[in-house]
Formats: C-alpha cells, structure tokens, sequence
C-alpha cells in the first residue's frame, strides 16, 4: 500500500519536502526559525549547556582610538571564562559566544581563548566585510 501512494502521479510533496514552499516568503519563518534550532543541535552535540553572548562593534580594534573597550571585553570574557570552570561537570557551562567577527566580537572570543576555554562564534555571511576570527574554537565557526 505504502509503494501505492508514493507513485501517485500529481501528488503534491509534504510541506517539509516541497522545496517551492520552503523557499516562498509564506515559509519565511521556518527558515528562521531553523536559523535557531539548527546551532542548539551543535551545542547540544558538544554539551554545551550555556552560552553567554557578546555584543558589540565589528569596527572597534585594539589599538584604534576606543582600544580599552576591545581591551575590556577581552579582559572579562577571559575572567568570566575562568570562573565559569567550576561549573564544569561532563558539560560545558557559559560558554563565550560572539558573533565571530572583528572588534568586539574577536576581544571577547580572544579573551575565551587566552583562558583555555571554548569559544562560540555565530558568523554571518556579509558580501564584503565579515570572516570568522582566529579565536573562536575551531568546530564552533557556524556560518551562514
């Protein structure tokens, strides 16, 4: 019966399948919404519990005119990530996460790293600008 209705000649695809239909605005938010479940199955997969994220400008450098804000979120994702060790059961607990570009995002990835700590980076694809930065722990570079 089931080789019956998979030959069914005119028989629309499931939702799940029909490529025309994920790829239409209607399907919009299955596409962002996957944009969030797809990374929690790489930390879940790492045992990564949880994560504590690093906002700020891409544009900011370590020597450049606003350096100690660089400077100071290197400094405290390198405390926090010390600290967050004693919390380290079978699992992985505040994990430093950015998104894994330049400036701010790289200071506190750096921070992570100089620590010894894993270090998340939630790269997007930017045409021109933004590449993952060297610090962020190599099978953490999730990329759009």
């Amino acid at each position: 019966m089931n080789d019956e209705i998979k030959n069914v000649p005119n028989r629309r695809p499931v939702a799940y399948k029909n490529e025309v239909f994920l790829n239409s605005p209607d399907a919009r938010i299955l596409r962002i919404l996957s944009e969030y479940i797809e990374p929690l199955t790489h930390f879940r997969r790492e045992n990564i519990r949880d994560t504590v994220v690093f906002f700020g400008s891409a544009r900011i450098t370590e020597d450049g005119p606003m350096g100690r804000y660089y400077r100071e979120a290197q400094t405290l994702a390198r405390i926090f990530t010390e600290w967050s060790e004693q919390f380290a059961a079978g699992s992985y607990r505040f994990v430093v996460t950015s998104g894994g570009g330049p400036g701010i995002m790289e200071a506190a990835n750096r921070g992570a790293a100089e620590a010894g700590g894993k270090t998340i980076g939630l790269n997007i694809g930017l045409p021109f600008e933004q590449f993952p930065n060297s610090h962020i722990s190599r099978w953490r570079k999730l990329r759009n």
